[in-house]
């Protein structure tokens, strides 16, 4: 639930699992028609920050593969969050993949 503008739960996981499938299923329709390269579709509010992209698994062992978080207002000004994925995630799966990242303004 959502409790003047803070998530608030008796079962916090069950929040973050929520949150979690829900961006899954935002990202796959964000990113059905993009390219693998394209910039990441951000979607951002005061408590969730949300990074979706399609990223192809040839390049991830050609080059170094850097995914930076959407931030969620509530953290602005902090450290930019971002990742990277490893050379040999997904190796010899071929075709592109979608990620989607997550930053929390309020831990679920």
């Amino acid at each position: 639930t959502i409790a003047g503008g803070v998530l608030a739960s008796t079962n916090g996981s069950s929040v973050s699992n929520l949150i979690g499938s829900t961006a899954h299923t935002l990202s796959a329709a964000l990113t059905a028609n993009m390219v693998a390269g394209e910039e990441a579709v951000e979607l951002i509010s005061d408590e969730l920050g949300v990074s979706a992209l399609k990223i192809s698994s040839s390049l991830l062992g050609q080059v170094p593969v850097t995914v930076s978080v959407a931030t969620a207002t509530k953290n602005a000004g902090g450290v930019q969050p971002s990742f990277g994925l490893p050379s040999d995630m997904l190796s010899g799966s071929g075709g592109d993949f979608t990620a989607t990242a997550i930053n929390y303004g309020t831990n679920p």
